[in-house]
């Protein structure tokens, strides 16, 4: 009995304790709240929270979960190609019959990082032989700073467990064909995508590389004619396709139909040269560094990837004794160099800044595959990255360690030196509590919507106060939506800017409306005013007491008589300056400077401008802006566009005061003169207007 139970003590049950136990020293500041705040951010944190309440209610009624009315109502929209991670989801939804949300949440949190720690552990185990090496392999890997940075709200990111398990199992199906492997192969490559695309297309890559190492080293054996390595591979991808097949192309069909917006700028989320070697803001010691990650673009989460000096240097150490373990290690090393190479993104960057315009690796392999146009952040390949460096490090661990009693020495000081290296800042955590207004929205129906005139709640908030108050809501923090459901919520914008706040009522059923307490309130919404003891920062009103509002429009919904001719304005004494910082991200919803900086308008003449200005004075600022169209024979037209949040600009910039630089112009070129017209940014400031070129022209039939 001892010893059929000896093996899973020792490779199952003693690798999950120690990872558990690091879980509990490093996180050690969280663990009081466990049951009472969220082990994550405000942010994209609460959006995940949002994600596991959404797949436990659908599933409950019966619904796809891949569909939300709740969010961009009236409409709706997809939630295809959302972070939705539903692997997680069926975990809150087992988990909720005994725990409550916020501890449905932080156990997925703390079961993703001991299960990544242990199936890692399995992955070094098979390919190395080495149980100390693999035991460090484990920590290093579900405790490097990539998944460490990632665990302050990327819920779908943290869940990383199953990578190691394909790996392995595809390792092992290489290693010794059967059809009993290949069904455990695309089981695990199954549930890797259920948590996250970018995991799944890593996966793939990588598998793709192993599969290409293995077929020529093996060459003389000529593996592609033995019959149970063929059966193994067709029942592999026989597998995949089934399971995995029907999600991968619901993805890419709604794309091609429906194309998306909102993928991250890959330059923004591109490694760094240094990034490796150098700790990021997520590392406990981080104002040594922040000399270097404070001027990287892009947020903590996405530019701390540090390998770890002492892992580099096990890592060393392996190399110098690369042939004690062959094979492994050259595809592996190979795979680490790979990956990295592709974390470049499709600009080399040093320091944060382009050098020399360099090309990387990445803006080829999009040539190659374009879909990669939707994930546009390259940095994350940094997860297969960490687990070589993981795997390879344990493996100089194992060496020095086997060799004597001055390199035991050495081993233990390199391994101290590669835990501090990783050693995380404490854990951002959210209070589960609601604000009183949302118990006070409770009492509202929910056969209406709400619109969020100012952004009043906040993106993220808004999603987590929805899990409570349960009314529809205009937008929705959703990663990615359909072209159509953006341009929808941009005309319902215009509405809400003009005031048509009768038009919204009957013919879109928004019945509330929220802003800010300082907000100036038209005469006809003050007898509208409700719920005045909720909150002294936001006031709400009910449009129900003025007018008939629509009871949830069921089907297509009638777009507003739009677009809407721009308010043109007189031209303004603006003149061009070094005092505007811009740049316009999309025109029509696409990317102008792919389109070499000009973008063809529709016949309707209808225009949806989007991007960010602010004022670098000072410290910077989001004043008033207008758009100046400026004509090929030197007339131009100037018209008002509205700031729109943009918190990810105030990130990337280091600057709070940027919230609020986004820009957003909807309407139509109405009666202007056809031709070819440069877009220029004019914002006021202390000694004037200066103007913003950003290099985007719109052409006009």
């Amino acid at each position: 009995m001892l010893q059929r139970v000896r093996p899973l003590l020792k490779n199952v049950l003693a690798p999950l304790l120690l990872y558990l136990a690091a879980f509990l020293v490093l996180r050690a500041e969280a663990l009081p709240h466990f049951g009472t705040d969220f082990f994550s951010d405000a942010d994209d944190g609460l959006q995940n929270v949002w994600n596991l309440w959404w797949f436990v209610e659908s599933v409950r009624h019966g619904t796809s979960p891949f569909f939300t009315a709740m969010l961009h109502y009236p409409q709706g929209t997809s939630l295809v190609a959302h972070t939705l991670n539903p692997f997680n989801g069926v975990l809150a939804l087992a988990l909720g019959t005994v725990l409550d949300p916020v501890e449905t949440y932080n156990t997925i949190v703390v079961f993703s990082f001991v299960m990544a720690g242990l199936t890692a552990f399995w992955l070094s185990l098979e390919i190395t032989a080495s149980y100390p090496g693999s035991l460090l392999c484990g920590y290093l890997f579900t405790f490097s700073e990539f998944h460490l940075a990632h665990g302050a709200g990327h819920l779908q990111l943290v869940a990383l467990e199953w990578l190691p398990v394909f790996l392995l199992a595809f390792w092992r199906l290489l290693d010794r064909a059967s059809a009993r492997r290949g069904v455990l192969a695309g089981v695990s490559l199954f549930l890797v995508i259920l948590c996250d695309y970018y995991y799944f297309f890593f996966c793939v890559l990588a598998g793709a590389i192993l599969l290409g190492w293995h077929l020529l080293s093996q060459r003389r054996n000529r593996p592609w004619a033995q019959r149970s390595f063929v059966l193994s591979l067709a029942t592999f991808v026989a597998v995949s396709t089934a399971l995995s097949g029907p999600l991968l192309v619901s993805l890419l069909e709604f794309s091609w139909r429906d194309p998306l917006v909102g993928a991250h700028d890959a330059e923004q989320f591109s490694l760094d040269l240094l990034g490796p070697l150098i700790p990021g803001g997520t590392w406990r010691f981080a104002e040594l560094t922040g000399w270097y990650w404070q001027h990287l673009p892009g947020n903590l989460s996405e530019k701390s990837v540090s390998w770890g000096l002492g892992s580099i240097a096990l890592m060393i150490v392996a190399w110098a004794s690369r042939r004690k373990l062959r094979p492994w290690i050259g595809v592996w090393s190979f795979l680490l160099a790979f990956f990295a190479l592709l974390a470049l993104g499709p600009r080399i960057q040093l320091l944060g800044q382009p050098v020399d315009h360099l090309p990387g690796p990445f803006a080829l392999l999009v040539k190659l595959l374009p879909p990669l146009k939707l994930a546009g952040a390259p940095v994350r390949m940094s997860v297969i990255t960490s687990l070589c460096v993981a795997m390879i490090a344990g493996a100089g661990f194992s060496i020095l360690w086997r060799t004597s009693t001055g390199a035991r020495a050495v081993a233990v000081l390199l391994l101290t030196v590669a835990v501090l290296g990783s050693w995380p800042f404490p854990q951002p955590i959210t209070p589960a509590a609601f604000p009183p207004y949302v118990a006070a929205m409770q009492s509202l129906s929910k056969e209406y919507g709400l619109f969020d005139v100012e952004d009043a709640f906040g993106a993220a908030r808004a999603l987590y106060d929805q899990t409570a108050h349960r009314i529809p809501l205009a937008h929705g923090y959703v990663s990615r939506v359909p072209r159509s459901v953006a341009q929808r919520d941009a005309e319902l914008d215009v509405l809400a800017e003009r005031g048509q706040w009768q038009t919204l009522c009957e013919r879109y059923g928004f019945r509330y409306l929220v802003f800010r307490s300082e907000a100036a309130a038209e005469a006809t919404l003050e007898a509208a005013s409700i719920l005045q003891q909720a909150d002294p920062r936001l006031r709400f009103y009910d449009l129900g007491q003025l007018w008939n509002c629509a009871r949830r429009p069921v089907g297509p919904v009638p777009p507003p008589d739009l677009p809407i001719p721009l308010q043109v304005l007189g031209r303004s004494e603006a003149r061009p300056g070094q005092g505007t910082v811009c740049t316009i991200d999309t025109v029509n919803f696409v990317n102008p400077h792919e389109q070499h900086g000009i973008v063809q308008l529709n016949p309707d003449r209808s225009i949806n401008v989007a991007g960010w200005a602010f004022r670098k004075e000072g410290e910077g600022g989001t004043p008033p802006l207008r758009l100046r169209l400026e004509r090929s024979d030197g007339n131009s037209y100037e018209t008002p566009a509205r700031r729109i949040p943009r918190p990810d600009v105030a990130d990337a910039f280091h600057n709070p005061r940027l919230q609020m630089a986004g820009l957003q112009l909807v309407g139509s070129m109405g009666d202007l003169p056809d031709g070819t017209y440069r877009i220029l940014i004019a914002q006021d400031g202390p000694d004037g207007a200066s103007l913003c070129d950003p290099k985007v022209k719109v052409g006009v039939p």
